[in-house]
């Protein structure tokens, strides 16, 4: 019976890996040295894990520190950081918003505080949802203030994240679960939390990518042209 069992073991670790499976090992463990972590983003690009911790602290800290084996604390430490959500922007600077007083804010990679929006009066309890891919650009999703006899309940939003500047918004009558960029950035995709999917681009630089979608079976109602 040992012979037997030995072989299964051995024959188990000789089979093969199904395709695409990785095996991941612990490379190293990231010490903050503060307290509970909230939320982070990490971007492998600009060497970078950025979090927030629950002693409103925005934390900096190296990947290639971590796999050279050092356990050291964080790079660079922003104190009174007021936010829950944070992410790093390829354009090379860190993105933090505070949901409750709905204000976004951007930071350098070296924790200076580059400029700060405030979304609105009209929009409650905003949701970051994504950063484009080439990280100028913020999707957001902000509560509407209860108004008699409206319909629509949130509104999404993009934000150019250089100029702080709004660019797009657009009321729906469901909340967002979730949204994303195009590889290119002029299509934002985004799916309600009733199931519809909406397709909101800039038919000025994407009538090609557009009209492949309308082939695919999407709805032209759902098209809307970023303003």
């Amino acid at each position: 019976s040992s012979s037997s069992s030995s072989s299964s073991s051995s024959s188990q670790e000789d089979r093969p890996q199904r395709d695409g499976a990785r095996k991941l090992i612990l490379v190293n463990t990231l010490s903050f040295c503060c307290g509970a972590i909230k939320c982070l983003d990490v971007n492998t690009n600009l060497d970078t894990v950025v979090a927030l911790s629950s002693d409103h602290e925005l934390l900096y800290h190296s990947l290639a520190a971590a796999k050279g084996g050092s356990t050291a604390s964080s790079l660079v430490r922003v104190n009174n950081v007021h936010a829950d959500c944070v992410m790093i922007s390829n354009e090379s600077f860190v993105v933090t918003c505070n949901s409750d007083t709905s204000q976004v804010s951007c930071f350098s990679m070296n924790g200076a505080l580059l400029r700060t929006a405030s979304i609105g009066d009209t929009v409650s309890h905003l949701e970051p949802q994504v950063l484009s891919h080439r990280g100028r650009y913020l999707a957001l999703c902000g509560s509407l203030e209860k108004r008699a006899h409206a319909a629509k309940v949130c509104c999404i939003l993009i934000y150019d994240m250089l100029s702080m500047e709004k660019i797009f918004e657009h009321e729906l009558q469901a909340y967002v679960a979730s949204c994303a960029f195009s590889i290119d950035d002029t299509n934002l995709v985004t799916v309600l939390d009733d199931g519809e999917v909406m397709v909101f681009t800039d038919p000025a630089t994407s009538l090609k990518l557009v009209d492949q979608m309308l082939r695919l079976g999407w709805q032209e109602s759902g098209l809307e042209a970023l303003q």
